[in-house]
């Protein structure tokens, strides 16, 4: 199909019921800013569309939360992952899968859909990345799908609960990469350094910067570096 997050929009939209959808090829999938993202078989692609119900400190989570699903059902496969800030899962310090998650209004009910694009059996040559068979053999798409829908399910219904936000933020700082050292955010119009000091509590990433001042942000790419 074109874009599982696409197509499971337009089931959530026709039916108002929430729905997996997954493909073995997309011929037009995105990552974030609308970025070109390579879907050939052998992969996992995959969306949920939901009419999330929480408020708007725990729909802020999403992304964290999404990350945390993955790095779940990753590691009960046996492959240890981390997370890096906002949304990006690693294995071995390298991504080995994108996130995006999109959403509309209408009226007052909110229509959101995750989307996950996962390397089970291959990645890009020209990225830095991995994919799940290289560091497990025996994973394939079956096995990830079969354990990212209850890890999703487990996380999102976290999220709904009164203490939801506190705890799917503690679970990422649990498997957080880089935090206490040397990052740069890569933002709009210019980059940030200095320490990532970690989140506070609407999930923005905490920056200390050189003249000891911290920033929050909201939104940017994250490259963790060696410190010196």
């Amino acid at each position: 199909m074109g874009s599982t997050n696409d197509e499971a929009m337009a089931r959530l939209r026709a039916t108002g019921a929430p729905v997996w959808v997954t493909a073995e090829r997309q011929l037009a999938g995105r990552g974030r800013r609308g970025r070109p993202w390579v879907s050939e078989p052998g992969n996992l692609y995959a969306s949920f569309a939901f009419q999330p119900t929480w408020t708007e400190a725990a729909f802020g989570l999403l992304p964290l939360a999404a990350a945390v699903a993955l790095a779940d059902a990753v590691g009960s496969l046996g492959v240890g992952a981390r997370v890096k800030w906002p949304n990006d899962v690693l294995v071995g310090g390298l991504k080995v899968c994108g996130i995006l998650i999109e959403s509309e209004w209408v009226g007052a009910e909110r229509r959101a859909v995750v989307g996950y694009g996962v390397n089970v059996a291959h990645h890009p040559a020209d990225a830095p990345a991995t994919h799940l068979a290289e560091h497990e053999p025996s994973v394939d798409v079956a096995a990830v799908r079969g354990a990212l829908l209850p890890a999703f399910a487990d996380v999102a219904r976290v999220l709904g609960t009164a203490d939801g936000v506190a705890t799917v933020r503690r679970r990422w700082l649990d498997k957080a990469a880089g935090v206490g050292g040397p990052i740069d955010v890569r933002l709009e119009s210019e980059t940030r350094s200095g320490i990532f000091e970690g989140l506070d509590d609407g999930g923005r990433l905490i920056l200390r910067r050189p003249d000891n001042t911290t920033d929050r942000i909201y939104a940017g790419d994250v490259f963790i570096r060696t410190a010196s």
